[in-house]
Formats: C-alpha cells, structure tokens, sequence
C-alpha cells in the first residue's frame, strides 16, 4: 500500500484498477486463493491428492498403479473418519468411495472419495489457509442430505413427497409451470 500512498490513491480505489484475473491469485487476509485459480497453483507432478469445498478429494494418481491408489486411497479414508476437530466433533460422518455414490458412463471423473461433513462442519476449498478448523466468514447454512423445501403462492399445489430427493424437484417445478412430465426416467408422483 506505500505504492497508493505515493500516487495518492485510496486503498480501496486499488482493488478496482488490479484486473479481476490477477486479484483472485493474491492470498487473502486468511491466506486463501480463489477457488477458480486454486489448480492453477498446484505443482501437480508433486501432488498426490487435492481437496475441492464441501468434500469431493481427488487423488493424482494414475490407476497404472492400481495397488498405490487403494493404498493412499484408503489410507485417506481411515484418517479423515477418525478426524476430530480441537473440540472433539468428529469432522466427517462418514467418507465414501466413488463406486459407492456414483455410477454411470462419467464414473472416472468423479471425486475419488466423498466427505459426508459432519453438522457443523464446513469445508471450504481454499488454498494455503493459515486456519484449518475455523468458523465460515460467509456462509450462514449447510449443504446436507435431508432438508426441506417450503413454497407459498397462489399457484404451488398442495404435495407431500415421501423420502424427498433433489431430483424431486423437477416435478414440482414442472407443476408450478404447468408442464407435462418429459418422456424418459419415470418421476415419482
């Protein structure tokens, strides 16, 4: 800030002249990168996993070498279950593998392991974050399997789902917009 100083610039008028681009490469006051720019950073011939915001873990290892992924993979696995935060709160519910949440044609692009984070429990996908364990800054709610989904308004029809999931809503929005259901996989009524 001694360059604002001497050119008689405010401290924040700076932000607005640095191009977006260059900015979310500089570490935040809690020593964090951009998300977006974050592999951009990572010396990925050094790197055997990285981590991504709200638990999806990728390892950097070639299946070639089948017995050190299971290895590391696993490894991973065990230490994250038993991970505890400085108050004892288990970090992570339970850590899944991919075959165990994914399945289709796109199955190699999916993270390697899963973190169900525990409540309370927020993992941000920063880089070189001073704090490991730290109450989030911004967010004031979780992402979490089980929730609820209320609408009020003249056109929302009554319904009550059974054992509600995320793709349930597509018949609710299709009813709202009074569209017929799409041919293909068959949607709960």
């Amino acid at each position: 800030m001694k360059l604002a100083s001497f050119i008689k610039l405010d401290k924040n008028r700076i932000k607005d002249l640095i191009p977006g681009v260059l900015l979310s490469q500089i570490p935040s006051k809690e020593g964090g990168i951009d998300r977006s720019f974050k592999t951009n950073i990572v010396d990925w011939d050094q790197t055997l996993i990285i981590a991504s915001g709200q638990g999806p873990i990728y390892l950097n290892i070639t299946k070639d070498n089948l017995s050190k992924y299971v290895k590391i993979r696993d490894e991973i696995k065990n230490e994250l279950e038993c991970l505890k935060t400085p108050s004892g709160a288990k970090v992570a519910i339970r850590v899944f593998l991919k075959k165990e949440i994914y399945k289709g044609k796109y199955l190699d692009e999916a993270p390697d392991l899963v973190i169900d984070q525990n409540k309370g429990i927020h993992i941000t996908d920063g880089v070189g974050k001073k704090n490991v364990f730290e109450k989030p800054k911004r967010w004031k709610s979780e992402n979490k399997k089980y929730g609820f989904l209320i609408l009020k308004g003249n056109n929302i029809e009554k319904m009550k789902i059974k054992n509600p999931k995320i793709t349930d809503l597509l018949q609710i929005i299709l009813s709202f917009y009074k569209i017929r259901k799409p041919k293909g996989p068959k949607l709960n009524k």
